[in-house]
């Protein structure tokens, strides 16, 4: 069993520390040849505000239910950061990579430590994130923390394109003051796949996949999940590929009365078409079937669909424009549990301009309309659906490089009070040396 101690942030200190001595024993070894630095800064910007109807199931006290309504915007700061990236390789098959990024501003330090060790068909990933959060007069649940999961994954060949995969993920968050929704947790998932490897044709996959999840001092947000997994991936040609995955979990909850215990059955197809290099088709369909043993108003019995179509069109190498019909619906099973049915329907352009490693510009704008279909849907009211996608990455000198990041989301309903805005906006000036 994963068991859960917290020690506050003493704990939070001696890994950063530990981190910091490391990092500074080993780039001290490091060659300049192996060493890529870079400098910069950074604008973050992430607010909402929308209209809040709230189903409290788990009992939170309302001091803190109050802290969470008035925490909407998360961040709107001008940072400073440092990336360094170091890569060596110790022979053909044994290689290592270590990744930091560590930005700070008046208001935050964040610092992410990514490590990998290749050995052959075995690989061992550590991903460490750290952050500290100080926005003085403001009551904020956004607490400091650290989240650390280290993966353990091998993936022999058996022979005459058979492979067995062995996956172990282990992550632990721990917050110096955890409150609310916000606690302390191990997490372990342990992945077992074996697959049939047919080259360009393509590839077929099963396997079995085991959650543990554990909560201090709260076997109510705990659980335990058993997931089965068929993959299939067939691709006679270039001009046409098809991926097929089904995924049937079973969730154990462990709470009383057996609420959020139930199964879920994932089933996902992806076709690609290309007539011609210039032209091609991509469609996307999802259909998900949910049932509880104990259904309520949150956790009811459900079919989910999802489909997309895109039509894409490119213009010599560096022009692609696509454009395409989106659907999406979900129904509940039994009729007294309607209230949230809907079903939706929306069209996105897409333009995307690629020219070499210097320039990289996605743009899309999606225009919806999302319908509550359900004879009890008297909480919830039709509404049109707007969302724009920016990316934009570009070298401004061998040396300068620029990028904005930016996804909008507006929903506008008959009466204004109901509407809701979501804005997720980030820009840098990166010097890299």
């Amino acid at each position: 069993m994963c068991q859960v101690t917290t020690s506050g942030r003493p704990m939070v200190n001696a890994f950063s520390v530990t981190a910091l001595v490391m990092g500074l024993i080993f780039m001290s070894h490091a060659s300049a040849g192996d060493l890529r630095l870079s400098v910069g800064t950074e604008y973050e910007y992430i607010s909402s505000d929308f209209y809040l109807l709230s189903e409290d199931t788990l009992a939170i006290d309302p001091d803190s239910l109050d802290a969470l309504k008035r925490s909407i915007d998360a961040a709107n700061e001008i940072s400073l950061f440092g990336k360094i990236r170091y890569g060596h390789e110790f022979s053909d098959a044994a290689k290592m990579e270590i990744y930091n990024r560590t930005s700070a501003s008046t208001e935050s330090f964040k610092s992410n430590l990514d490590i990998r060790f290749y050995l052959g068909a075995f690989k061992i990933i550590n991903y460490l994130n750290l952050r500290n959060l100080d926005r003085k007069g403001e009551e904020s649940l956004n607490h400091d923390y650290i989240t650390n999961t280290t993966y353990a994954i091998a993936r022999p060949h058996l022979g005459k394109g058979y492979y067995v995969q062995l996956k172990n993920s282990f992550e632990f968050t721990r917050y110096d003051d955890p409150t609310g929704y916000f606690y302390d947790y191990n997490y372990n998932k342990l992945n077992f796949m074996i697959e049939k490897d047919f080259g360009f044709d393509g590839r077929i996959a099963a396997g079995y996949r085991n959650d543990i999840k554990r909560v201090a001092d709260s076997t109510r947000l705990e659980y335990d999940r058993h997931l089965f997994i068929l993959e299939g991936d067939y691709s006679p040609s270039w001009r046409l590929r098809a991926y097929l995955y089904n995924e049937f979990s079973i969730k154990d909850a462990q709470k009383e009365y057996n609420i959020e215990d139930g199964s879920i059955n994932n089933l996902e197809l992806t076709v690609n078409y290309s007539p011609s290099f210039d032209f091609s088709l991509r469609f996307f369909s999802q259909f998900e079937y949910t049932t509880y043993e104990a259904e309520d108003f949150v956790y009811f019995d459900q079919y989910y669909i999802k489909s997309k179509l895109d039509f894409r069109y490119s213009v010599g190498e560096k022009l692609t424009f696509s454009l395409g019909p989106h659907y999406r619906r979900l129904t509940a099973q039994n009729s007294e549990f309607d209230s949230q049915d809907f079903y939706e329907y929306s069209i996105e352009p897409r333009i995307e301009y690629i020219l070499g490693t210097r320039l990289w510009l996605d743009v899309s704008f999606e225009i919806g309309r999302h319908i509550y279909s359900g004879v009890n849907s008297v909480l919830f009211s039709n509404h049109n659906l707007y969302q724009f996608n920016l990316l934009f990455d570009a070298l401004l000198t061998d040396h300068i490089a620029f990028n904005v990041l930016a996804s909008i989301d507006w929903e506008r309903h008959q009466l204004e009070v109901d509407n809701t805005n979501l804005y997720l906006i980030t820009s840098s000036l990166e010097y890299r040396f």
